[in-house]
């Protein structure tokens, strides 16, 4: 049976949309008698590459897929014209004005149900004074959401971006068993409903050249890479710093990713505690940069609240760099025995942990290699092989 699948991939080139990218890289070679429209954005630079599969350019940018009704709308009347059998919401979300009833859907995981990150007043505050302008644009942009106030806003968002969506569905894939049970324990799913759809390890093919981050030349350093989200928990991280300065009087703690508002609160803070010359925030790095942070840091330390799966932690076992990681979520289901856990909202329980792992040779050494066994359990073609399956049984 030839099936029409429409895919909303326009995720891909963020972090998050390394999931859907890895499961069709995969199901391009897997699947040959399907047809596949992959929902893109505009400015993204993945291609399909097997000839069942074509792209479709949307209109709508991976900013808009669920906070605003133009998107829901615009989606949704591209997804009609595009006249599939079944639509699968690679990120959580099925446009709430798209009633086809064959669709499947992800769930990274329920950090949106569970976690607000609204905005402080003295944010706002600070946001009007240095660019009324755009503030004023973004309201505009954003109307009428912009009227609602911001709790309710949440609440509404989550309902009908989120939480209809999932009940919608014939079936949804989560990236990990955490999810999997989470998600069937808040919505009331029958356990047939759901499937994991893990991420894939991170196995180095090739290594782009280490390009030096030159204040850092020479230093000791603990190393993050990512987003700056809330559920980050990245503040906690810089009064561990405070707790291990005089233990580690040269230790430095290294950031790196886009910098948004959460950044600016972890150099506030740094600043604050007299820490300013031993808190970096890179902001966005190169390649080339990336590499050499992995390769020169000391540890990799990921204090997340919330996690569905978690890549970035394999993403420095298979650097060899061993990693301290919070325990809460999917995180020691992703890590296993390739990290040394704290409570992520214990700060002396970080201190404590870096402190007997940083000059541990031998556990650091059992780390790395248990790291680079770790990526080889997770497999996007198994990933692939689930969704087909799925996909297969929905047309039906």
């Amino acid at each position: 049976m030839n099936t029409k699948i429409i895919i909303d991939a326009r995720i891909i080139g963020t972090g998050t949309g390394d999931y859907t990218e890895g499961i069709l890289n995969e199901l391009q070679k897997l699947d040959h008698e399907n047809e596949y429209i992959v929902v893109l954005d505009p400015s993204v630079q993945w291609h399909v590459s097997a000839p069942n599969f074509t792209e479709y350019r949307s209109k709508n940018t991976n900013r808009n897929h669920m906070f605003f009704i133009r998107g829901n709308l615009n989606l949704a009347w591209e997804l009609y014209k595009l006249k599939g059998d079944i639509f699968w919401g690679s990120f959580q979300h099925i446009p709430f004005l798209y009633f086809k009833r064959k669709t499947v859907l992800t769930v990274h995981d329920l950090t949106q149900v569970r976690m607000a990150n609204p905005k402080k007043k003295a944010e706002k505050k600070e946001q009007w004074q240095n660019d009324k302008k755009a503030v004023i644009k973004d309201k505009i942009r954003k109307l009428p959401f912009s009227l609602i106030p911001q709790k309710i806003l949440i609440a509404l968002l989550n309902f009908f971006s989120f939480k209809v969506s999932v009940w919608r569905s014939k079936h949804i894939f989560t990236p990990s068993n955490y999810v999997k049970k989470d998600v069937i324990d808040y919505f009331k799913l029958p356990e047939s409903k759901v499937s994991v759809t893990v991420n894939g390890g991170v196995i180095l093919e090739k290594t782009e050249v280490a390009k030096p981050v030159g204040k850092l030349i020479g230093k000791e350093f603990l190393l993050y890479v990512g987003t700056d989200f809330a559920h980050k928990n990245l503040n906690i991280l810089v009064d561990t710093l405070e707790i291990i300065k005089d233990k580690k009087p040269n230790l430095n703690l290294v950031f790196a990713g886009r910098k948004d508002r959460n950044y600016t609160t972890v150099q506030n803070e740094a600043k604050e505690l007299g820490l300013e010359d031993r808190v970096h925030v890179l902001g966005f790095v190169s390649s080339g940069e990336k590499v050499w942070l992995f390769e020169n840091a000391k540890l990799y330390i990921f204090p997340s609240l919330s996690e569905g799966f978690g890549i970035p932690p394999l993403e420095a076992m298979a650097y060899k760099l061993p990693v301290v990681a919070s325990n809460r979520t999917a995180i020691p289901e992703v890590c296993g025995d390739a990290a040394v856990y704290f409570n992520p909202t214990d700060k002396n329980d970080i201190a404590k942990k870096i402190l007997s792992t940083i000059d541990n040779e031998e556990l650091k050494s059992k780390l790395i290699k248990n790291g680079l066994e770790r990526n080889k359990l997770f497999s996007w073609e198994d990933s692939a092989r689930v969704v087909k399956k799925v996909l297969d049984s929905v047309a039906e």
